[in-house]
């Protein structure tokens, strides 16, 4: 809530005008539960995010999992990192390639379609191994996380990455 009384909109931007005006009424409701109860703020944070979660679960998970894949994507060495895991995998010297998040996206799916949970843990053990920089490391890493999800949802991902751009 700002200082002067209003309330910030805390549910995903994937929802729709209904389903916002309904978490909107929600955490009003809580607000309002909460400051005749003389409920702590952190109490009462803990009912809004209890009952939104109840409310829109799946919703606020897909939110929460495309935000970080963009955020893996948007990393300033994922270039790198994903070079170094393809010098992992095929040998050789990788030049690192720049792309945009939707060229990532269809890059990773078409690349990593064959690999299960299974292969991409024994990957993430080579990769642990193999790479020295730390910071590329990391981010080799944080990149075979999504890699699951990405196969998975690729166009969902694809279409609100292009959603937000717009």
């Amino acid at each position: 809530m700002l200082e002067d009384g209003q309330i910030i909109d805390v549910t995903p931007s994937t929802m729709s005008l209904e389903e916002k005006k309904e978490g909107q009424q929600i955490i009003e409701n809580i607000l309002l539960f909460g400051i005749q109860n003389k409920i702590p703020i952190l109490g009462i944070s803990f009912l809004i995010g209890a009952a939104l979660n109840k409310k829109f679960r799946k919703k606020i998970k897909v939110s929460l999992k495309i935000q970080q894949v963009k955020k893996v994507l948007e990393t300033e060495e994922i270039e790198k990192a994903y070079a170094q895991i393809n010098e992992v995998l095929y040998g050789g010297v990788c030049a690192p390639r720049k792309r945009d998040k939707e060229a990532w996206i269809s890059t990773i799916e078409r690349e990593f379609s064959s690999f299960d949970l299974h292969d991409l843990r024994i990957l993430k053990k080579e990769i642990q191994v193999n790479i020295e920089n730390e910071t590329t490391r990391k981010n080799a890493e944080k990149l075979l996380d999504v890699i699951p999800y990405i196969k998975e949802n690729t166009e969902e991902i694809q279409k609100k990455i292009l959603l937000k751009k717009k």
